[in-house]
């Protein structure tokens, strides 16, 4: 915000400088015979200019502006010129007592290359104002749609996996935050595993054991590993942790809602896909086959997906073709 009200207070300070210079130009014209016509491409320069610092102050007034690095050189760059040329304008003590007894005594004081150096100066400077408005006013358009593209995205997913729900995360971190260090190493050194993930074996890696064997923290400690090794853009892993104590809320379409929301959130065409299907149901909720088949358009675009469930006995509310 300091920033913006410099570069505006500078911008204001142009403006003023602008005003004084053209009229020293003015007075040149007047009293210079046979005035070079240079003098008028300075004002029509210093005009321009001060259109543009006038357009560069009401820009930062709006709530949206940037007050950015270029923009702030231009301007004083342009404050700087505009000052050697006000000084340069302003006549010598001596010319100041003839003019005052009726002769003739203002000389244009800058040479061609100099004034046309000013100029060129000017004319920059005018140009990057102008631009950089420009580009910031094209960045400050980006960040409104990105705004709403993000609002649209939470509403998407909110749609998909309403918060109210038990969230994959949470309960991912919870069964971490219980993990011994180095728990489950063996488990990915295994022949089992690494024939899994790199495809050498079956599509399904079945773990079974015994209640309260550890086969959760075997999982959590799965899905932690595959999020660190899988990074391509086309493979996706994937997870829904079952709990016996909600098994109310931990039901077949609540599983297939999980991992359409972790495959639309980490996924620009599955959220996509997802946004289409908002749009065809007016934000009504997808049923139970909605649901799969939205799923199943999402696998079919990515190269490779990793799901893994933890608990599928615990699941409430399905029967057992569904589990």
């Amino acid at each position: 915000m300091a920033e913006a009200l410099g570069i505006a207070s500078a911008a204001v300070a142009i403006v003023e400088l602008s005003v004084k210079v053209a009229a020293s130009c003015l007075q040149y014209t007047k009293d210079v015979k046979n005035a070079p016509n240079d003098i008028q491409r300075l004002i029509r320069e210093t005009d321009a200019l001060k259109t543009a610092a006038e357009a560069v102050r009401e820009y930062l007034q709006r709530p949206n502006a940037e007050a950015t690095k270029g923009l702030d050189d231009a301007i004083q760059g342009a404050l700087v010129q505009l000052e050697r040329l006000q000084n340069g304008l302003q006549p010598r003590t001596g010319r100041k007592v003839m003019s005052k007894v009726g002769l003739r005594a203002l000389r244009w004081p800058f040479q061609r290359e100099d004034l046309d150096k000013a100029i060129s100066d000017l004319m920059r400077c005018t140009q990057i104002m102008m631009i950089a408005m420009q580009v910031n006013e094209a960045r400050a358009v980006d960040r409104v749609e990105a705004n709403a593209n993000e609002d649209k995205r939470h509403e998407i997913l909110a749609w998909l996996y309403p918060t109210q729900h038990p969230q994959a995360e949470d309960a991912l971190h919870d069964l971490l935050s219980r993990r011994q260090s180095g728990t489950g190493t063996w488990f990915l050194e295994s022949s089992a595993f690494r024939g899994w993930i790199n495809g050498e074996e079956s599509d399904l890696l079945w773990v079974t054991g015994l209640p309260g064997a550890g086969k959760s923290l075997l999982c959590a400690t799965m899905i932690e590993h595959l999020q660190a090794v899988i990074k391509e853009p086309n493979q996706k892993v994937v997870f829904f942790i079952c709990s016996f104590k909600d098994q109310e809320e931990t039901t077949t379409k609540l599983f297939l809602m999980s991992l359409a929301a972790q495959l639309a959130a980490t996924s620009s065409e599955c959220l996509e896909l997802a946004t289409k299907s908002f749009g065809k149901k007016n934000g009504h909720p997808l049923r139970l086959d909605e649901y799969l088949a939205l799923v199943q358009s999402f696998l079919h675009g990515l190269q490779r997906v990793f799901i893994i469930v933890d608990g599928l006995d615990e699941m409430g509310g399905a029967n057992i073709k569904e589990k």
